[in-house]
């Protein structure tokens, strides 16, 4: 620690501001000292009783924003690679057995199909919030999320997924 930080105190740097998961992660611009943001008392040093088995380091925050980063650029309009980057931005990694992007969205629908919301979905064409959050927490669930899953990333898959179960009983009644 250097003597003007044990003086005045440390000074966070904007710029390395993180969420390791669990709270607002920075280091002092002075001694490099790592901080953490306290409900209570603001911006001070990490301690060891800090430690908490969902913190996440910067290293796996920044690669967790790229993959982010990545899904917002892509598109359902090549469904598997999209599965892929949805499977690996939310999804498990140390899940023993992972979801196959092939049959991502087979499976999907099939579980959706026992939810009452998303078969009156199917039925009438109109996808509201109730049906979107249905989406959002069975495709979580398959995939192991360990968070939910955002509205932004939410939205794209549960037109896609409405459109393929539709175009999927289409076909069955046809």
């Amino acid at each position: 620690m250097k003597p003007l930080c044990a003086v005045i105190g440390h000074r966070r740097s904007r710029r390395r501001v993180w969420n390791d998961g669990v709270d607002l992660r920075s280091v002092c611009v002075r001694c490099g000292t790592p901080l953490i943001r306290s409900v209570d008392k603001g911006w001070r040093p990490l301690l060891a009783s800090d430690e908490h088995p969902d913190r996440i380091t910067r290293d796996a925050y920044r690669e967790q924003m790229k993959r982010e980063t990545e899904l917002n650029t892509a598109t359902p309009d090549d469904p598997e690679q999209w599965a892929r980057l949805l499977i690996s931005t939310y999804g498990d990694a140390g899940r023993p057995r992972a979801v196959d992007p092939a049959t991502f969205f087979d499976r999907l629908i099939a579980d959706l199909d026992k939810e009452p919301t998303f078969v009156e979905a199917v039925a009438t064409g109109r996808l509201d919030l109730h049906a979107r959050t249905v989406i959002g927490s069975v495709c979580g669930r398959l995939i192991g999320a360990t968070r939910p899953l955002s509205l932004p990333y939410v939205d794209p898959l549960a037109r896609y997924v409405l459109t393929r179960a539709q175009a999927a009983r289409a076909g069955t009644q046809g």
